[in-house]
C-alpha cells in the first residue's frame, strides 16, 4: 500500500482552497463562456467539441479528431475502449483484461505496466490524466461524449500525448433540467446481466444538482478452463459516478465529480499451442488448462488467492470556470486518482505445475491546472496555463516455480534431450550452462529440487512534473487562421527496483532461478530531472462556406525513464522519445450538408524509439532508435435517406515502420519491422436506420469492422500475428408509441460478432519468455436483450 495518499488529500483541498480564493477575487462579468454540461449532439449537422480547450464545430476544427456523442455510442453499443476502437481511424484497443490494456494510435503503443515507464497515448477523464496503464481501462457509461485526437496532441494535452489522446467527458449535473434520467436492464448468453442507472437530481433550482450513475456487468468466461473452475475472459465490472454542480452565478460554476470502479474478472486465458491440456486441443479458443499450484508444503502463493483480477480505481475531480469579463475566463482542474490491483496468472499454458506469476501494481496521483482562456470576440483566441502532477506507482511481480517441472519442460529430461539452448547467459544470467546442468542432474547427492520455488522483482517510481503551457489562434481574415503553440515541461524522478527471493535460494542456482536479484536488502534507487519543450504550428484555409483544409506540423516527446539495468546492475536513462509530424487535412460537407468528410495525410519521424525486450522474465525498456510511419485516414457520414437512413465510413492506412540503421549507419534492433499491435489496413461501415409512426419508433444499426494483418511484438515472428479479420454487429431497438407512467419505454436486441470468427488478441506473453508463447482468444458470437426507460 503506497504511504502518499494523506499527502494527495492535503494536497487537493489546498488547490482547491485557492481555486476558491482566485475565482472569488476575480472580477465580476457576463455569463461564463464554457458549459461543462453542454453534450454534443448532432444539431444542424454541426458537432461541438472542445480539444482545443474552447467550444468549436468538429469541422473547424484543425486536428485530426474523432468525436461521438452519448447518443451515437448507445446507438453503436460502446461501453468499453475496445467498442470504441472499432469505429475510430486510427485508433486500436486490446484489452487482454482490465488490468492489460494496450492503447494504440496511428501505430504506436502504450500498455508498459511497470512504475516507472510513461505513456504514449494518454486517456483523459474531464482534464484529469488517467493514463497509468493499469488504471486506465474504465467502463464508458453514462458519457456526454468521447474526443480522439490524433497526432501528437503535447501541447494542448501536456504529459504522454506524443501520439494523441482520448478525452472522455462525462455527464455532469444539471442543475436546470429537473429530475430526469435512464435506466436499462439485460441479458445475453454466456450467462451475460448488466443493470444501468443514471439520474439527475436538482437540490435547489437552477443551482445546485447531483447526478448519480453506475452500472453493474457480468457474464461468464468464454474459454473454458480443462482444469476444473470457471472459464477465462469473463467480465465482473461494477462502476459508479456521483456528481455535484453548483452553479453560483451566470459567471461563476463549480463541478465535483467522484469515479469508483472494480473489476474481479476470472483472468486471462493464455493458451498454449505447443502443449494441449488434457482431452484437448491447441486451438486458442477451445478451452485452456490453467491452475494455481497445489502446494504440498502449505505455503500460499499471494494469500492463496485463485487465478483472476482484483482491481479497483477511484478519483475525484473538481472543476471551476470564472467568466472574468466579456474576453477571459478563469478556469482549474484539480484531480486526485488511486489504484490498487492484484491478478495471478498461469503465464505458460500448460496443465502441469510448472510456473506462476502475479501482478500487484498500486499508484496514486494528484494534478492541479490553472487555465486563463481569452477571447477577444473577433480575430484572437488563446490560452496559457500552470500544471503541476505528483505520481507515486508501485508494481511487484511474485514469481512461483515448481523446479522439477522447470527442468522437465526445459530440459525435456523424459526424452533425453539436451539442455534448450534457451538458457543461454545472454538471456537467462543466472541459469546453469548445459555442463553445470548435466552434472546437476547426475549427482547423486545433489538434493532434491524443490517443489515450490519463489522469488519476485519490484519497481518504484515517482514523478513530480510542472508545465507552463500557452497557444493561439489568430484570424488573419476571413478564410486564413494560424495557430502556434508551445509546452515547457520540468520533471524530477525517482525510480527503485528490488530482486530478492521469498523461500530461499534456488536449488538449481543457489541463488535466483529467474528473477534479476539486487545485492542486500534494500532497493537500489536512483533519481534525476529532465526538461522537455513541444510545439505546434497550425494553418486553416476555408476554401469556401463548407470547406477547409488545413496543414500542421507538431512535435511530441514521451519523457526520459531512469530504469534500472538488471545485466549491469545500474540505472541508465532512456532517452525522451520525440515524434516530429507533418499533417495535412481537408473536412467538409456537400450534397446540402447530407454528407459530412474528414480527412488525413500524415508523416512521422520518430527518434528514440522507446520498446521493450524480455530480460529474463522481466521487460525491460530499450532505445530501438528511429522510426517512420506515413498514413492516411478518413471518416464520412452520408444522409442516405434523410432522417431515416444515414451510413458512417471510417478508413485507416498506416505504415509504421522501424528504421534500417540508426544516424550513425548501424543496423537497428528491430529493422524494418513494422509495429506491434498495428494493423496496416483498418475499417469500418455502419447503417443507422430509423423509422416511425403511430405503431412507435423502430431503429436498426449494423455494422461490419475490418482489419488487416497484425503482429504482437516488434520481432514481428509470423506465430506471433493475426491475419486479416472482419466482425459484423447488430443492434435493434423498439420503442413504444406511448409513454407509461410519464416514461418513454424501449426494447432493445443486439449480436456481437455475429458470423462468430475466430481471432486472437495477443501472441506471445509471459510464455514466450521461456519459448513457449501463449495465445490469447477474441470474443465470439455473443447475442443480447435489453429493456430500458428513459424518465
Amino acid at each position: 500500500m503506497l504511504q502518499n495518499k494523506s499527502t494527495a488529500t492535503k494536497l487537493l483541498l489546498r488547490s482547491t482552497a485557492l481555486a476558491g480564493f482566485l475565482v472569488a477575487a476575480a472580477t465580476p462579468a457576463l455569463a461564463q463562456s464554457i458549459n461543462p454540461t453542454r453534450e454534443l449532439e448532432v444539431q444542424s449537422d454541426v458537432i461541438i467539441v472542445t480539444a482545443q480547450k474552447r467550444e468549436q464545430r468538429l469541422l473547424d476544427v484543425p486536428l485530426a479528431i474523432t468525436a461521438y456523442s452519448g447518443s451515437t455510442l448507445d446507438r453503436l453499443g460502446i461501453e468499453q475502449f475496445d467498442d470504441l476502437a472499432l469505429y475510430v481511424p486510427g485508433l486500436e484497443i486490446q484489452e487482454q483484461s482490465p488490468n492489460n490494456p494496450g492503447f494504440v494510435i496511428r501505430g504506436i503503443t502504450s500498455d508498459d505496466g511497470s512504475a516507472t515507464a510513461e505513456a504514449r497515448v494518454s486517456v483523459f477523464q474531464d482534464g484529469i490524466a488517467i493514463s497509468r496503464s493499469r488504471g486506465s481501462y474504465v467502463e464508458l457509461h453514462d458519457m456526454e461524449r468521447i474526443e480522439v485526437v490524433k497526432g501528437p496532441q503535447s501541447t494542448l494535452f501536456g504529459r504522454g500525448a506524443l501520439i494523441g489522446a482520448i478525452s472522455l467527458i462525462q455527464r455532469k449535473a444539471d442543475p436546470i433540467g429537473g429530475i430526469y434520467g435512464d435506466a436499462s436492464v439485460g441479458f445475453g448468453d454466456l450467462n451475460y446481466r448488466v443493470a444501468r442507472l443514471a439520474v439527475n437530481l436538482p437540490i435547489v433550482k437552477d443551482t445546485l444538482a447531483v447526478r448519480l450513475s453506475g452500472i453493474v456487468k457480468q457474464r461468464d468466461g468464454y474459454v473454458k478452463n480443462a482444469s476444473g473452475g470457471p472459464a477465462f475472459m469473463s467480465q465482473d465490472v461494477s462502476a459508479w459516478r456521483a456528481s455535484a454542480a453548483w452553479a453560483v452565478n451566470d459567471r461563476l460554476r463549480f463541478d465535483l465529480i467522484y469515479n469508483w470502479q472494480q473489476d474481479q474478472p476470472t483472468g486471462t486465458s493464455f493458451k498454449s499451442r505447443a502443449y494441449a491440456p488434457p482431452g484437448g486441443d491447441t486451438l486458442p479458443w477451445t478451452a485452456a488448462g490453467l491452475s494455481k499450484f497445489t502446494d504440498p508444503l502449505g505455503s500460499q502463493f499471494e494469500g492463496g488467492r485463485d487465478l483472476g483480477l482484483d482491481r479497483t480505481v477511484q478519483g475525484a475531480t473538481l472543476l471551476s470556470a470564472y467568466d472574468l469579463d466579456d474576453h477571459w475566463t478563469l478556469n482549474s482542474i484539480t484531480g486526485w486518482r488511486s489504484f490498487e490491483s492484484l491478478e495471478v496468472f498461469d503465464p505458460d499454458g500448460l496443465a502441469s505445475q510448472v510456473l506462476l506469476f502475479a501482478e500487484d501494481a498500486q499508484g496514486d496521483q494528484f494534478s492541479q491546472e490553472f487555465r486563463l482562456n481569452f477571447d477577444d470576440g473577433g480575430r484572437l483566441t488563446g490560452f496559457g496555463g500552470l500544471g503541476y502532477f505528483e505520481e507515486s506507482g508501485f508494481q511487484r511481480v511474485p514469481l512461483q516455480y515448481d523446479e522439477r517441472g522447470t527442468l522437465a519442460l526445459f530440459a525435456a529430461l523424459t526424452s533425453g534431450r539436451p539442455v534448450t539452448a534457451l538458457f543461454s547467459p545472454a538471456t537467462f544470467p543466472n541459469f546453469p550452462s548445459n555442463a553445470v546442468l548435466g552434472a546437476i542432474l547426475t549427482t547423486p547427492t545433489r538434493l532434491p529440487f524443490k517443489p515450490i520455488h519463489q522469488e519476485e522483482f519490484q519497481n518504484w517510481g515517482k514523478t513530480r512534473a510542472v508545465d507552463l503551457f500557452a497557444d493561439m489562434t489568430y484570424s488573419v481574415n476571413e478564410r486564413l487562421e494560424v495557430s502556434a503553440g508551445v509546452r515547457a515541461t520540468n520533471e524530477a524522478k525517482t525510480s527503485s527496483y528490488r530482486g530478492r527471493l521469498i523461500n530461499g535460494p534456488s536449488t538449481i542456482t543457489g541463488g535466483g532461478l529467474f528473477a534479476n536479484l539486487t545485492p542486500g536488502t534494500e532497493p537500489a534507487s536512483n533519481d534525476d530531472s529532465y526538461d522537455g519543450f513541444t510545439w505546434r504550428a497550425v494553418a486553416r484555409y476555408d476554401l469556401n462556406k463548407d470547406w477547409n483544409s488545413y496543414l500542421s506540423v507538431a512535435r511530441g516527446r514521451r519523457s526520459e525513464v531512469l530504469n534500472y539495468n538488471t545485466g549491469r546492475r545500474a540505472f541508465e536513462t532512456i532517452p525522451a522519445e520525440i515524434a516530429t509530424s507533418a499533417e495535412w487535412g481537408l473536412k467538409g460537407v456537400a450534397f446540402d450538408g447530407r454528407m459530412q468528410l474528414e480527412a488525413a495525410l500524415f508523416h512521422y519521424i520518430y527518434e528514440n524509439f522507446q520498446t521493450s525486450v524480455r530480460d529474463g522474465v522481466a521487460i525491460r525498456p530499450i532505445n530501438a532508435g528511429n522510426a517512420t510511419t506515413t498514413g492516411f485516414e478518413a471518416t464520412v457520414q452520408v444522409d442516405l435517406i434523410k432522417k431515416h437512413l444515414r451510413g458512417l465510413i471510417t478508413f485507416s492506412q498506416a505504415k509504421g515502420r522501424f528504421d534500417d540503421t540508426d544516424s550513425e549507419g548501424r543496423p537497428q534492433v528491430f529493422a524494418g519491422n513494422s509495429f506491434r499491435l498495428s494493423p496496416d489496413q483498418t475499417g469500418s461501415l455502419a447503417l443507422i436506420a430509423d423509422f416511425d409512426g403511430s405503431w412507435g419508433a423502430i431503429s436498426v444499426t449494423p455494422s461490419y469492422t475490418f482489419q488487416s494483418k497484425v503482429y504482437f511484438d516488434n520481432d514481428n515472428r509470423a506465430d506471433k500475428s493475426q491475419d486479416g479479420y472482419g466482425l459484423f454487429n447488430l443492434r435493434a431497438r423498439y420503442t413504444l408509441p406511448n409513454k407509461l407512467a410519464g416514461s418513454e419505454w424501449a426494447f432493445e436486441v443486439f449480436g456481437n460478432n455475429l458470423a462468430d470468427e475466430n481471432y486472437i488478441i495477443d501472441a506471445g506473453n509471459t510464455g514466450d519468455v521461456f519459448g513457449i508463447p501463449t495465445f490469447i482468444a477474441g470474443p465470439p458470437r455473443t447475442v443480447g436483450a435489453q429493456v430500458v426507460v428513459r424518465f
